[in-house]
């Protein structure tokens, strides 16, 4: 389906005219990017940094695309700095980004858990780049806010250690809730277990939530998020066992439903094991202690 009247803003390394950085940058740009937004989905302004002839200042026309274009597209290659700070600015806005990277670069700890498009730069790698590409431009233009990445998950832990918990119980169980309600609809969209287990970092992080409060909260849990939690550890198992996958199935002995008693310093030494593993979790540093009971 084709979108109308997108701008898109291509951060990018960019080079000196005429060096090897700068004629990959414009042959990735031309053939490979241009064409799928502008003949596969209607965007009607693509440029680079390079690209802008307005007349006026290049850095603040560069921050205007970056805040307000429909989509950017972060070429992460050779972690170049200017980019890293334009990346940067863009998670802010929490609007649709893209990242792409050629195959080899090593990416910064801060954003080597972020979904990202690594190509090869020959010809099969075009190809590989388009179709790949296509798919994350369909999803990218399908969310209106993206709330995955590190400026927003820092901002997050300080916004929900001051407003959850703050006033009342009920706060509590209204986000777990919410969470509950938002991963269902998630397992309810898994056709199949490949399908689930490329979607498994998001489940994974609701898990441990879910896990860490539920097991210090019972007492304080409503009949209704009772109700609820039950049935999402019974849910999320039977999604884990047909992984047959090991590490997931040691996950889910510790689901709100085991009978097994563990102590804050036993969660530190899971979350510390399934970090090694490579789930997706949260510091505990960054997990606000549940209130007091009153």
């Amino acid at each position: 389906m084709k979108q109308e009247n997108k701008t898109c803003f291509i951060v990018t390394p960019i080079g000196e005219v005429s060096s090897a950085e700068r004629r990959n940058t414009d042959g990735l740009i031309s053939s490979v990017l241009k064409p799928v937004l502008q003949e596969d989905f209607n965007f009607k302004d693509v440029e680079a940094a390079h690209e802008i002839n307005s007349s006026g200042s290049i850095n603040n026309q560069i921050m205007k695309r970056i805040l307000y274009d429909d989509l950017v597209i972060a070429n992460l290659t050779g972690v170049n700095p200017n980019v890293m700070y334009e990346l940067a600015v863009r998670h802010a806005t929490m609007k649709p980004i893209i990242h792409i990277c050629e195959n080899g670069t090593k990416l910064p700890f801060d954003i080597i858990d972020q979904r990202t498009i690594f190509y090869f730069n020959d010809m099969l790698g075009v190809k590989e780049l388009r179709s790949n590409l296509t798919k994350m431009i369909k999803a990218a233009l399908s969310n209106h806010e993206f709330l995955d990445n590190p400026i927003y998950n820092a901002s997050r832990s300080k916004i929900f250690e001051e407003n959850i918990f703050k006033d009342s119980e009920k706060n509590f169980e209204q986000f777990l809730l919410q969470k509950l309600e938002r991963l269902e609809s998630k397992l309810g969209n898994f056709a199949s277990p490949k399908t689930f287990n490329a979607e498994f970092a998001y489940s994974k992080e609701i898990f441990l939530y879910i896990n860490f409060f539920g097991k210090t909260r019972m007492n304080f849990l409503s009949n209704e998020l009772s109700s609820s939690l039950k049935a999402y550890g019974l849910t999320l198992t039977s999604m884990h066992l047909r992984m047959e996958e090991e590490k997931v199935d040691s996950m889910v002995s510790l689901s709100v439903e085991s009978n097994i008693p563990f102590s804050f310093g036993d969660v530190r030494r899971i979350l510390s094991g399934l970090k090694s593993e490579n789930f997706k979790i949260v510091e505990i540093s960054e997990i606000p202690p549940p209130p007091s009971k009153k």
